[in-house]
């Protein structure tokens, strides 16, 4: 559960880098999302319209304030992203302003899969979850399977790594570049919608905690591959859930040292997975025109 807005947010990150859109302002994404979730879900009283429309949410602000100046007009990727973090701060505050601790009054129940649901144990831990989190669980899969088995997905990895070769032959470098930027923004404003509807059960400014730039960390960590993605988002996803558990089991150390592990844990790994390239010759996978402008 505490790892899957971190996956979908990494998710929809990976597939825009994968076509050379870099942004930053994953955190913004998810405010706006989680805000819009939720107050979707309060009025209706519809928890999946309410993830539905978080996505949505999402995906609009993206497309507007990021996707429209970055790929249509060229603006420089990291200052535009800095600047959608900053406006997503503003205006999930606006958004959610009247539904600060509010009760939404409405929740994904929990999908029980036969037989697996009822191992002991096992089906406790793995297969009594809302739905979303088996959604967040496959969708690395599919997306491995479709950039490395389909044409589309060489067209996008083309475009990420050679976008003048790639029009050469016919693939329309900002098509696609708009394209994976609004899945960005969908899959961000889920995971953000994810956590105030599902997995925090409410909506407070700054209830994201950092867990966009987390998702940064994640996608560069698991080296662009969405399988390892996977993986390195529930291992995040374990290091965000220690304050509860700890609270929960008494531990004698403060919720707020606790707090603090997953963005230890992201500076960690980013060293560790820095250190060995040096002179080892392992192959980055980034894209190699990753946050370069289009000019045709």
């Amino acid at each position: 559960m505490s790892g899957t807005p971190m996956l979908f947010t990494a998710l929809g990150e990976l597939l825009g880098e994968k076509a050379g859109v870099l942004n930053v302002g994953l955190e913004g994404i998810m405010l706006v999302g989680g805000a819009t979730g939720y107050v979707v879900t309060c009025v209706t009283r519809d928890a999946n319209l309410g993830l539905l429309a978080g996505a949505c949410g999402g995906l609009l602000f993206e497309l507007i304030l990021f996707t429209m100046p970055v790929v249509l007009l060229n603006t420089n990727q990291v200052v535009t992203g800095f600047a959608l973090w900053l406006l997503g701060l503003g205006a999930s505050k606006i958004i959610g302003v009247h539904y600060e601790d509010v009760s939404a009054h409405s929740f994904v129940p929990n999908v029980h899969l036969p037989v697996l649901s009822q191992l002991p144990f096992v089906g406790a831990v793995l297969f009594s979850y809302p739905w979303p989190v088996y959604v967040a669980a496959s969708l690395p899969v599919g997306a491995w399977f479709v950039l490395s088995r389909t044409q589309h997905g060489l067209s996008v990895r083309a475009v990420g790594d050679a976008p003048r070769a790639a029009e050469a032959v016919g693939v329309s470098v900002r098509r696609w570049r708009v394209t994976c930027s609004v899945m960005t923004g969908f899959f961000a404003g889920l995971g953000g919608a994810f956590l105030t509807v599902v997995y925090v059960g409410r909506w407070s400014p700054g209830v994201t905690s950092g867990a966009g730039w987390i998702a940064l960390a994640i996608v560069i960590v698991s080296n662009w591959h969405p399988l390892r993605l996977m993986v390195t988002a529930y291992g995040f996803g374990v290091l965000a859930s220690l304050s509860g558990v700890g609270g929960a089991l008494g531990w004698p150390v403060s919720s707020e040292v606790l707090g603090m592990f997953p963005y230890i844990g992201a500076v960690v790994l980013l060293c560790v997975w820095m250190w060995p390239r040096r002179g080892r010759g392992r192959r980055l996978e980034a894209p190699a025109a990753l946050g370069a402008i289009w000019l045709r």
